[in-house]
């Protein structure tokens, strides 16, 4: 069985990072990135629920100083990986 791409909730915002959170395949470690970059932000575990999280420090982004952040994500599971995940961009003032 195929696992299935890890999905975004709206994002929550503070001065120096960003608080996201989506649904994924239940109990998989789910590993965000900057899109189209290779920079892995946060590795994070799906719950038994199917409900992960991460904080991801701005300024520990490389290159990235502010505007358009556009983040995506995949779930694995031992040998398995999913698809990548439908892009979040954020806005980063």
């Amino acid at each position: 069985m195929a696992l299935s791409a890890p999905v975004f909730d709206p994002p929550a915002f503070n001065r120096n990072s960003v608080y996201v959170q989506g649904r994924g395949e239940p109990r998989t470690n789910i590993a965000i990135f900057q899109a189209n970059s290779g920079n892995q932000l946060a590795n994070v575990f799906c719950d038994e629920n199917g409900h992960f999280s991460a904080t991801l420090n701005i300024a520990a982004i490389p290159n990235f100083n502010g505007g358009q952040l556009t983040i995506t994500a995949r779930s694995a599971l031992a040998s398995q990986t999913s698809d990548w995940g439908p892009n979040l961009t954020l806005t980063i003032i």
